[in-house]
């Protein structure tokens, strides 16, 4: 696990469901976008956890 734009990583876990669950909570403290990636490295789902106003402006 790492943060976006990170260089190392945040945490080593042996299963990539504590991986998820470490980075969810680490996400809603620090109210951020949360995204979970396969191995091929495209986005497999993604959580917002910080201001997101509804309806949207525009």
């Amino acid at each position: 696990m790492k943060r976006g734009g990170g260089e190392r990583a945040s945490g080593h876990f042996n299963t990539k469901a504590e991986a998820v669950t470490r980075g969810r909570e680490i996400s809603r403290n620090q109210g951020t976008e949360f995204r979970i990636h396969n191995r091929d490295g495209k986005i497999a789902s993604s959580d917002s956890h910080g201001h997101d106003p509804h309806p949207p402006r525009g």
